[in-house]
């Protein structure tokens, strides 16, 4: 069974902007690493509850396909890897990677704790209780 934490950073674009953004972390590693796609971590503007779920502007967008990881611009237009996250029993699984991902990542599968993954959630919601001040339904 692999581990599942998360790592909050500023990344600074200019002197007077600076992008809060997450990086899921599997047994220490970064995401974007297992996943060799030259992606970054999510900017915290994208979450509304969680994962950032995949075309978030779509009236029904499945929610088990999720975002996780993004272009280091912020936007992830620009790029972005996801996943199927399905909870089976006390374990969430991470699997079916698509986007950026490398032609070997693509068969990953991740099996984590249901009480990590949750706890994950919890700091992710948290961060972005204190940080944001728009979220994605600003935009439509």
């Amino acid at each position: 069974m692999n581990s599942l934490s998360v790592d909050f950073f500023s990344s600074e674009f200019s002197p007077s902007y600076e992008l809060e953004m997450f990086e899921l972390l599997v047994d220490g590693k970064p995401m974007a690493a297992w996943l060799m796609d030259t992606n970054d971590g999510i900017p915290l503007w994208l979450v509304e509850d969680g994962l950032p779920m995949w075309r978030p502007h779509d009236p029904h967008p499945d929610p088990n396909l999720r975002i996780v990881t993004v272009c280091g611009c912020g936007e992830y237009g620009c790029g972005h890897s996801r996943c199927t996250v399905h909870i089976e029993d006390a374990t969430v699984v991470f699997d079916d990677f698509q986007g950026n991902v490398s032609a070997a990542a693509r068969a990953i599968r991740f099996v984590f704790p249901l009480t990590e993954y949750e706890a994950v959630l919890r700091q992710v919601n948290e961060a972005k209780a204190r940080d944001a001040t728009w979220t994605l339904s600003d935009l439509r």
